[in-house]
């Protein structure tokens, strides 16, 4: 039986969940199901090539709740859901599960990001009040193992039917004519990051141990792929300053969501991140091919073993990252085996298999 499926998410424009909610999108209107996206930040690429149903949601304000109220409402009444799947943020998640709750339509409410995580206070608020439709929803999903989870977490969990649904890899694509070629640099080692400049991500702590490495014997170059505000440059090049680390060494390239094209130029792929939830851009550099330092947490620990798809290091310590670094550089041998093992890995992670087990959840919900 099809279904329509109504998905909250707060843009269509990211490296995460949003490639994730696309790939579930397409996989759902190839299998004939109805679904459809409400969203504040748009992706014209995506939304204007038909075939889904997609709802921009409008605001003037950070806080509008009553205007998306309304406007969700709205949307829901319009689209009749069998389901609505919700992502983030807070802002639209929480009026979106009270108005489906209201009207008996199941919830699916998806946790993408570790509640273990040691965070700044705003973010701790966030990720409680994110948590809010978790109490509402009728299934909780999330893409990582919850063994690590904080107790409360585990309860709704168990209570709200939780099912641990992985990320799946779309296939890698040619770049982009207009694409920008990276900085590598003549007979440089090339070691490379993407991801949020978000305080989980430890990005200055990559950089401070990255100035470790013996920049008078060899060549290297870190380059950094990620939004990142005025003030987590400014601290980046800060600590580049402190450490006498020359601005040629580290390239700030900005967001770039063709960056997979490009992956296999570099050398070596670092994911210093205290917390995540499934790590995809991790997969997605092994996907191309490169071999993959990373820090010894839960949530990447559960996914790949040291020494076999990866190279894990202590979390949050810049000495054993630092030795990470300088281990992946010097060991070519070693280079050479965690890319190939880390290719071979990936190709589990298939898109059809994400979108059958959402599928399954849904039908499970609407039928029993």
């Amino acid at each position: 039986m099809k279904l329509r499926i109504l998905h909250i998410i707060g843009g269509l424009v990211g490296g995460g969940a949003e490639t994730q909610l696309k790939l579930l999108l397409g996989g759902l209107e190839s299998a004939g199901h109805q679904a459809a996206v409400a969203y504040l930040n748009d992706d014209p690429g995506f939304t204007e090539r038909g075939g889904i149903a997609c709802f921009p949601l409008q605001r003037r304000r950070r806080l509008e709740y009553w205007k998306l109220h309304r406007q969700l409402t709205d949307i829901i009444e319009r689209f009749m859901p069998d389901v609505v799947h919700l992502w983030f943020p807070e802002v639209l998640t929480i009026p979106a599960a009270l108005i489906a709750r209201s009207r008996h339509i199941p919830i699916v409410s998806s946790q993408r990001r570790s509640f273990s995580a040691h965070v700044s206070r705003f973010n701790w608020l966030r990720d409680r009040a994110g948590a809010i439709p978790h109490y509402l929803c009728d299934a909780l999903v999330t893409n990582f193992p919850v063994d690590h989870e904080p107790a409360w977490f585990q309860r709704l969990y168990r209570k709200h039917q939780g099912a641990v649904v992985r990320n799946a890899l779309a296939p890698l694509e040619a770049p982009p004519r207009d694409l920008p070629k990276p900085s590598l640099g003549q007979n440089c080692f090339n070691i490379l990051f993407v991801g949020r400049f978000a305080p989980q991500k430890r990005i200055p702590l990559l950089i401070e141990a990255f100035a470790r490495l013996d920049h008078q014997t060899h060549a290297y170059r870190l380059h950094l792929y990620g939004k990142a505000s005025k003030d987590a440059l400014e601290q980046c090049r800060q600590v580049m300053a402190a450490n006498g680390l020359a601005e040629d060494r580290v390239v700030f390239a900005g967001y770039s969501s063709a960056w997979r094209s490009i992956a296999a130029q570099f050398d070596a792929f670092v994911l210093p991140s205290v917390a995540e939830g499934m790590p995809n851009v991790l997969l997605e550099a092994m996907q191309a091919g490169l071999p993959c330092l990373a820090t010894d947490i839960p949530e990447i620990r559960s996914l790949v073993t040291h020494g076999e798809e990866a190279w894990l290091v202590e979390p949050d310590n810049v000495e054993a990252l630092a030795a990470g670094l300088k281990e992946l550089h010097s060991n070519t041998a070693l280079r050479h085996f965690l890319a190939d093992a880390g290719q071979r890995f990936t190709q589990r992670f298939g898109v059809e298999n994400m979108v059958q087990q959402y599928v399954n959840i849904y039908h499970h919900l609407r039928h029993g």
